[in-house]
Formats: C-alpha cells, sequence, structure tokens
C-alpha cells in the first residue's frame, strides 16, 4: 500500500514528495523521499526498489567474484574485470533460480557458496565411504544437507 503527501521541509526550504510504504504481508514500512513533487508514488517507489537491487547486485559482485580485486592498471582491464564479476554474478543467479522455476525468489550469492561448497564436501565424504556404503544424492537428506547454513527466505 502506497500513501503520498507533498510536504514543506522548514529548514531546506523546499517541498518534498513522502511516500509511505506499508507491507501487511511482513509488517514493515518504509519512507521514501523525493525533492521531485511532480513525481508519480509509484514510480519513486519502482525507482528505489530498482536501485536498492543494482546496488545488491554491485555489493554481491565486490565481495564474491572479486570486482574490487583486480590488480589491472589500464582502465580497459579493469572495465572487462568489472564487466566479468557483474557478469558472474548474473549467471549464477540465473543458474540458481532455473531449477525452482521462480525469478522473483530471493538469491544470494553467499547461499549459492555455501550450497557449492557443502555439494563439494559431501561428494568429497561419499567418494570415501566403505564399500557397500553409499549417499543417495536424490535423498532429501542429501538436499537437507547441501542447504546446511544458506541464509533463508524468512532470515532474509
Amino acid at each position: 500500500m502506497l500513501s503520498h503527501r507533498v510536504l514543506n521541509h522548514v529548514q531546506l526550504t523546499r517541498h518534498l514528495l513522502v511516500v509511505v510504504v506499508v507491507t501487511t504481508q511482513h509488517h514493515r514500512s518504509a519512507v521514501l523521499v523525493s525533492t521531485n513533487v511532480d513525481l508519480e508514488p509509484l514510480r519513486l517507489y519502482r525507482d528505489d526498489k530498482a536501485r536498492f537491487q543494482i546496488e545488491f547486485l554491485f555489493r554481491e559482485a565486490k565481495q564474491f567474484p572479486g570486482r574490487s580485486d583486480c590488480p589491472a592498471r589500464s582502465k580497459a582491464k579493469r572495465d572487462v574485470h568489472c564487466n566479468a564479476s557483474l557478469s558472474a554474478v548474473n549467471l549464477a543467479k540465473r543458474a540458481a533460480r532455473q531449477p525452482r522455476g521462480k525469478t522473483d525468489a530471493p538469491m544470494s550469492l553467499a547461499s549459492l557458496k555455501r550450497q557449492a561448497f557443502n555439494q563439494h564436501l559431501l561428494d568429497r565424504i561419499g567418494e570415501h565411504l566403505a564399500k557397500g556404503q553409499s549417499l543417495e544424492k536424490s535423498s532429501p537428506d542429501y538436499e537437507a544437507l547441501c542447504n546446511y547454513g544458506v541464509i533463508t527466505k524468512e532470515a532474509a
């Protein structure tokens, strides 16, 4: 639910568009403010939501595939490295969402990294099990162990 008003800010000596976003599902609210009073409230909400997603993308590109770890000095090489990091984040998220078929489900690279590590560890353990013992990859226990320690939707 969006509520909006144009209010006068005394200290800034200007009018501000104030939009209050209330989500009843999660019992959360947010206040968005713009100096452009002619902006549609829904547009302000969508732009802010897109900006947050872009910031999240850059943060994950910096933390996980190493966008900030490039030793190159030339601008062209740094640009290639930055684009490769951003592409890696997008491709990893797309690959993670394909089996589920949900494009709007939240996905963190920290969770993807944890799942890959858990799966690798279980595969290594499975290689060294005694003969006659096995670890079924199709069992729910295997999937639960692969998802051990990931960020859940409820925790995000």
